[in-house]
């Protein structure tokens, strides 16, 4: 399980904790992030993808189900790449295949200059702005932790990450040719990724599972319960 931007392994204890009656669960935090230390000044997907592959290669383990939230989805794409015949299933957990457009490269440019001048008041902005105006009131306290979760980070490691997704490449083909079933599950109000990106991506043909929740891009916050029912019935017909 691969976290998102600004999030380490710690977003998934409570899944961790459910789906360990049933799986073995493996929790990573992604170069840069929780209590793994930053490589450079940019992270690409890659190399993202390589560390965690290490660290699967260590535990001795061939096959694997791999899901991603948000940047999580970005390096599980860039690992089933890679290692095709390692992956046995793929979830992209609010997340997309889809490269960035030239908009968002720019708005990602825009970030970049952000987090040079004050990586504090950008986390502080980045975070909230990922939920919906509902769930920013009630999902404060929750909030509140993930962004002390994220200060913890250095500058390089804010920057490293942001300019790594900004050159990541277009990996949907893998949604049509990878030879592994896929789960989507996408927020309608996504503030980050919109409906109308994914929903083309939703019809590939390796998408065993898509689903549509009524909420952002923090689902496993917003929607939590739901989402962990979405996920365990897609692994559980993938096993």
């Amino acid at each position: 399980m691969l976290h998102g931007y600004l999030e380490n392994l710690s977003m998934w204890q409570g899944y961790a904790k459910a789906l360990s009656k049933r799986y073995r669960v493996v929790c990573i935090d992604l170069l840069g992030h929780g209590k793994t230390p930053s490589l450079g000044y940019v992270h690409p997907m890659e190399d993202f993808a390589e560390a965690v592959k290490a660290v699967l290669n260590h535990l001795r383990l061939r096959r694997y189900a791999v899901i991603g939230h948000s940047m999580g989805g970005y390096v599980a794409l860039a690992l089933a790449e890679a290692f095709p015949d390692n992956i046995r299933a793929l979830g992209l957990f609010y997340s997309t295949a889809k490269e960035d457009t030239e908009e968002k490269k720019e708005m990602r440019l825009r970030a970049i200059e952000a987090i040079k001048h004050n990586p504090k008041t950008f986390v502080r902005t980045m975070i909230p702005g990922l939920f919906t105006e509902e769930n920013k009131v009630k999902y404060q306290k929750e909030i509140e932790s993930a962004i002390a979760e994220a200060l913890t980070m250095s500058k390089q490691s804010v920057l490293a990450a942001m300019a790594g997704m900004r050159e990541r490449k277009d990996r949907e083909a893998l949604l049509h040719y990878g030879p592994y079933p896929v789960l989507i599950i996408s927020g309608r109000h996504d503030p980050r990724i919109s409906l109308a990106e994914m929903k083309p991506q939703m019809e590939a043909p390796n998408v065993q599972a898509a689903h549509i929740t009524e909420h952002g891009h923090m689902g496993h916050i917003e929607d939590s319960e739901k989402c962990l029912f979405l996920l365990s019935e897609f692994l559980k017909n993938t096993r």
